[in-house]
């Protein structure tokens, strides 16, 4: 009697959709740091996680071979790096894009959003809050174009290749 059931998790279905974003865009284009948009609009283009494209390296890319991607590091609970967990991201033209137009440091270990601008998870997440409120989706967060981008990415990769891509160990 004195135990209590866990409750459910609250699963999420928020996408984030073409008309959506471009609200979003133009909010986050308002912000001091012109990296918020650009990281943003990665996330929906490859699925990768906030920490990912926050430790996102030069060295961990390749957009020269024609198969254009980004290798993503698996890391345990501590955030420290595992051997295995690896996973190869690829990369859309309009990823690359985005890539391109980015300023290169001359060490290719530095985070690529760290080489003009400072730039901080905290600061990328209070500041697509604030835009996605302002664009009228005040319940979407950062983590929703994870959603959008395996959403879309399923029109055209399988469900365990998409697992494979997103990082995630099970369907659910």
């Amino acid at each position: 009697r004195d135990i209590s059931k866990p409750k459910g998790s609250k699963k999420r279905s928020q996408r984030i959709l073409e008309k959506d974003w471009k609200k979003i865009k133009t909010e986050l284009a308002k912000c001091r740091n012109p990296n918020f948009v650009i990281i943003s609009e990665l996330a929906i283009e490859t699925a990768m996680r906030q920490g990912e494209l926050m430790t996102l390296t030069w060295g961990s890319i390749d957009i020269k071979s024609k198969h254009k991607h980004a290798l993503i590091k698996g890391k345990d609970t501590t955030g420290k790096e595992t051997e295995g967990k690896e996973r190869i991201v690829p990369l859309s033209v309009r990823a690359v894009e985005l890539l391109r137009s980015l300023p290169r440091h001359i060490d290719s270990s530095v985070p690529i959003f760290q080489a003009i601008y400072s730039t901080s998870a905290d600061g990328l997440s209070r500041a697509f809050k604030a835009a996605c409120k302002a664009a009228g989706l005040p319940a979407a967060r950062f983590h929703d174009t994870r959603h959008e981008a395996a959403s879309r990415m399923a029109q055209h990769f399988d469900m365990q290749h998409l697992m494979k891509i997103g990082g995630w160990d099970t369907a659910s």
